[in-house]
């Protein structure tokens, strides 16, 4: 690189400073800009986790409607659209007789 800095992956890394900036309130400095990156890497990584777990649930509930969906054509030998329907009736159903509990 034209400066001196190094790339690894996407991340840019800079090049290594003078020593004579490297002391007292400059190092405390550098240490706690470090340690806020640190946190933030951390945070994003946790958000990601929650993300990819929000995704993983959705997934799962769509696959459940779809079986859903489909159990109920093959058992009433209905189109998948009939289906839908009764199904969406069916959860209704369900959810207000879960609230009234």
């Amino acid at each position: 690189m034209a400066c001196g800095g190094q790339r690894l992956g996407r991340r840019r890394v800079a090049p290594p400073l003078p020593s004579s900036l490297t002391s007292g309130l400059f190092e405390q400095q550098q240490r706690r800009l470090r340690r806020l990156l640190a946190l933030r890497r951390a945070e994003r990584r946790r958000l990601r986790g929650l993300l990819a777990l929000r995704r993983a649930e959705r997934r799962r509930q769509c696959r459940r409607w779809t079986d859903l969906q489909v159990a109920l054509a093959a058992s009433c030998s209905v189109s998948p659209v009939v289906a839908a329907a009764s199904a969406t009736k069916l959860v209704a159903g369900a959810v207000a007789t879960r609230r009234e509990d």
